[in-house]
């Protein structure tokens, strides 16, 4: 092949790459809500069940994502957090103000097997009411969390039941 059969293919080749990039970036989903005078991270305290926690949350025009970090009251004295996402599904008009569906993974319970305690990772989802305008995010969310299987020396084990989680949370504009 000569040179001119390569330069002519690398052109199509890179005019092809280019257009089709602009047909991925037309496919992504438009954000959901507008950010526009929002803090970028809002700073707080919360408790979700017996998780006590600082957590920080950072909207983007798809929805919030969510990071929990504490402690659970009774449990071992190991951290303990979650992580997460609300999509704002209904805004009320006032401010971003609304419910939102999200999910989360993370820390759910604390348990005891072979006699010591230990923080129960698991997941779920979660329906939440958020207050939130530039000063503040408040969030209440009742959700349903499973837990991780586990099996004990003993042979006893921790089932994955689904179990109701309730949770509040208040956090003022910080970034």
């Amino acid at each position: 092949m000569n040179k001119q059969w390569i330069t002519a293919l690398l052109t199509v080749g890179l005019m092809t790459s280019v257009s089709a990039q602009a047909a991925v970036k037309d496919w992504f989903p438009k954000p959901a809500t507008d950010t526009t005078g929002l803090k970028k991270v809002y700073a707080g305290v919360g408790i979700t069940n017996e998780l006590y926690h600082l957590n920080a949350e950072m909207p983007t025009g798809y929805g919030n994502i969510y990071v929990k970090a504490g402690g659970f009251i009774d449990g071992p004295n190991e951290p303990a957090g979650q992580i997460g996402f609300r999509y704002p599904y209904f805004l009320t008009g006032t401010d971003k103000n609304g419910y939102y569906f999200g999910g989360f993974v993370g820390h759910i319970e604390t348990k005891t097997q072979d006699s010591k305690k230990y923080n129960r990772l698991g997941a779920g989802g979660e329906l939440s009411y958020v207050w939130m305008n530039r000063s503040r995010v408040s969030a209440a969310s009742i959700g349903i969390g499973v837990g991780e299987r586990k099996k004990g020396r003993d042979g006893s084990k921790e089932d994955a039941t689904p179990m109701i989680m309730f949770g509040y949370s208040f956090s003022f504009g910080i970034y």
